[in-house]
């Protein structure tokens, strides 16, 4: 209930803001749909920032159901490929890892992933930051290869501009893997 009456709280301000009379060479029926598209664009954008503000105070779950709805939003008006989408899919993501909860996590992280490389104003940070999360939650799963290649292809992306420290907890998990791995083949090697 809280959320739909912010939702509309953020529509209705949107609409008072936009009360101004306007030449526009749109039809009245198009005026109304660039509207509508403009409300549930900050529909979205408010719904985000509700969700993050939850996550800050320990209310996940609360978060991804704010999460989801912003995306919907977000979808509708700015269609799947859009930063705004990965950035929720990114937030949604560390909602859904915070609860363990590393299938719904990995999704989210694999479409955000998807976006981020897709734009060119994307800082590699942010795609080594998306690989760096993805490679925790496989490392977590015992998908040792999923995370050692997740691991990989961070370390190239930002051997680009990376500080020496970065790179020294990079090989450092590396290693862990690898050992963790190893491990794991002489427990089943044994119990076989």
């Amino acid at each position: 209930a809280v959320l739909v009456d912010v939702r509309e709280n953020a529509v209705t301000a949107s609409s008072n803001r936009d009360k101004s009379p306007r030449r526009c060479s749109l039809s009245s029926s198009s005026r109304q749909l660039v509207k509508g598209e403009r409300e549930q664009g900050e529909a979205g954008r408010a719904l985000h920032v509700i969700a993050t503000l939850l996550v800050e105070r320990k209310k996940t779950k609360e978060a991804i159901s704010c999460f989801h709805k912003a995306l919907l939003y977000k979808l509708a008006t700015q269609g799947p490929d859009h930063p705004s989408v990965a950035r929720t899919r990114r937030h949604m993501g560390d909602a859904f890892l915070s609860q363990h909860e590393y299938e719904n996590a990995v999704s989210c992280y694999v479409e955000a992933l998807r976006v981020e490389r897709l734009q060119e104003g994307c800082t590699q940070k942010q795609v080594v930051v998306t690989l760096q999360k993805m490679a925790r939650i496989y490392e977590k799963a015992n998908k040792y290869d999923k995370a050692i290649d997740c691991y990989l292809k961070s370390l190239t992306l930002e051997n680009t501009g990376a500080s020496e420290q970065n790179r020294k907890e990079l090989f450092d998990a590396l290693d862990k893997l690898v050992h963790n791995r190893q491990r794991d083949d002489r427990v089943r090697e044994e119990a076989g």
